[in-house]
């Protein structure tokens, strides 16, 4: 990242506990924007003490405003801030701001993260990959499911 720090981003399809592996798309998300915060934690800890002290956020799966949460508790700090309803501008300027968005898309319901380099270019890490995708497409299919939507501003 710009920041100067390094994440590995997870595939969480590879997993061996089924609730990462079919539902953990939040909590991959929650890794990697750990990460771009400064801390470090591994995935089945961090879903551990996500379940005792989440517990209102946890449905299918971890909610985006329970992984806001989440990262301000972990980090110590205030270092997410969460919007219930995704806007294209407000999400270009968190990008331009060097920030990390996580975003909850729909059809299916999926936690996506993405990041601007300085160049200008969007990326998308998602499911051990990292690609180049374009910030209006992506925003476009936000959900508006009462329980899931909105999108997460992460600073460094």
């Amino acid at each position: 990242f710009n920041n100067g720090r390094t994440s590995p981003v997870p595939n969480q399809k590879k997993f061996k506990n089924s609730f990462i592996r079919n539902h953990g798309c939040s909590m991959a998300a929650f890794y990697i924007a750990l990460r771009f915060s400064g801390k470090k934690e591994k995935m089945n800890p961090l879903l551990k003490w996500s379940r005792s002290h989440l517990k209102a956020y946890m449905k299918a799966k971890l909610t985006i405003k329970g992984v806001a949460k989440g990262l301000n508790k972990k980090a110590g700090r205030k270092v997410a801030t969460y919007h219930r309803a995704a806007n294209l501008s407000k999400i270009n300027k968190a990008l331009d701001a060097g920030h990390l968005v996580l975003l909850e898309t729909g059809d299916p319901i999926h936690t996506n993260v993405l990041y601007r380099s300085k160049p200008k270019h969007t990326y998308h890490l998602d499911h051990g990959n990292v690609k180049k995708i374009n910030t209006a497409k992506m925003v476009k299919r936000a959900t508006k499911s009462a329980t899931y939507r909105g999108w997460v501003d992460v600073k460094g």
